[in-house]
């Protein structure tokens, strides 16, 4: 509807790490083929409307500790669990028009730990060749820091002849297009190669522009016709999941403290959510024990290498958790953060969005359930 054509979307990232500091939020979950059902319903209905889908970030970064933008994640072990999203929607009746190679290295697919986005190994060995792959791949961003230690014409011409078709948003383009240019001029590029990468661009620009037939499509915004109720909303009350029973005093009459922390406040969302949720200890609930909330904001920041809280301010939350009364912790954001507070009920939503504050805040208040499904598995809750 506005002519936006391309999207970096969905991850199909397996989080199968805790500690991972940058896909997190951003996966479907850990379960890969869970992952690929839901990534193939979003893909599908993107490129249904004339956009081209891009599945990331091959050939998998959810089983790392490392972001990419600060460092070269290392995956040790075989990638399996990781490949199976990209098999499944690569084989499906709708596969993603393009795929996102990542900065990761697998040293048991590549044995000298290139980053897959520099990679023979894995851009035509595994994604083309055994996966089958046949659409637009596109490197990760080539700025960031998990390649700062290849030089600027190593990396442009490594890329390439990875296999990749669009290399993404390099320091200087002139000067990329200049070393590839130069490496045609001296054979170690086929100008035959590089003809059939640009008709394969084309190709995706022809559809996504205008469409299978070759006639421009117009393509109508979608009305938000859910029951009563906006979509954003309709959507975060069925995601809000908890961690233990807490009905016997959540909604109950009775005092509620609030104790909130962000990982990277200063946002409006945020500042918009932090008042929100202090509102709560205004409510005129006589009689009953208290409540004590702790609210944890967490955001993945680029390059921060946490999703997470240092330990002093988890400690602080535990005590205040413990003082008389009942406890109640509610995330927004990583999930793996019920895994520190064993024992204490906990309300879990996706993101910081005034949707998902608002779902949480009904639960709290008695006026709504939790319905949704932890989308990852916590370790032992029951040892802290």
């Amino acid at each position: 509807a506005i002519g936006v054509n391309l999207l970096f979307a969905p991850v199909v990232d397996v989080n199968s790490n805790p500690d991972n500091p940058i896909i997190n939020i951003r996966a479907y979950g850990d379960d890969p083929e869970k992952i690929a059902e839901l990534s193939s319903a979003f893909l599908s209905e993107v490129q249904r409307y004339g956009v081209v889908a891009t599945a990331k970030h091959f050939p998998g970064h959810g089983n790392s500790d490392v972001d990419s933008h600060s460092g070269l994640p290392v995956v040790n072990g075989d990638i399996d669990q990781d490949l199976i999203p990209y098999r499944r929607l690569i084989n499906s009746r709708m596969p993603p028009q393009a795929v996102m190679i990542g900065h990761i290295a697998v040293p048991g697919i590549d044995s000298l730990q290139h980053p897959a986005s520099l990679s023979r190994e894995l851009v035509i060995n595994v994604l083309s060749s055994e996966i089958g792959f046949r659409g637009l791949k596109i490197t990760d961003d080539l700025r960031m820091a998990a390649l700062s230690t290849v030089g600027f014409d190593e990396k442009i011409l490594m890329a390439f002849l990875a296999g990749n078709d669009i290399l993404l948003t390099p320091e200087n383009t002139v000067d990329a297009i200049d070393v590839l240019m130069r490496a045609v001029d001296r054979g170690a590029i086929d100008s035959v190669d590089v003809a059939r990468r640009a008709a394969r661009v084309l190709a995706a620009k022809n559809i996504a522009c205008f469409g299978s037939s070759g006639a421009r499509s117009h393509i109508s915004i979608i009305e938000d016709d859910s029951p009563g109720e906006p979509i954003a909303e309709f959507m975060a009350r069925q995601t809000i999941s908890s961690t233990e029973d807490y009905s016997s005093f959540v909604g109950r009459p009775g005092e509620i403290r609030v104790l909130q922390f962000a990982n990277a406040p200063g946002s409006q969302t945020i500042e918009d959510a932090l008042r929100r949720f202090d509102a709560l200890a205004t409510l005129e609930r006589e009689g009953g024990d208290p409540l004590n909330v702790v609210v944890l904001y967490s955001r993945l920041v680029e390059g921060s290498g946490t999703a997470g809280f240092d330990e002093e301010v988890l400690s602080t939350a535990k005590n205040f958790l413990g003082s008389t009364g009942h406890g109640l912790v509610v995330i927004l954001g990583n999930p793996y953060l019920a895994e520190r507070f064993a024992g204490t009920p906990v309300l879990i939503g996706y993101d910081q969005s005034s949707a998902t504050v608002g779902a949480l805040l009904e639960v709290i208040k008695g006026e709504n359930k939790p319905t949704g499904k932890i989308p990852v598995k916590l370790r032992d809750r029951l040892s802290d």
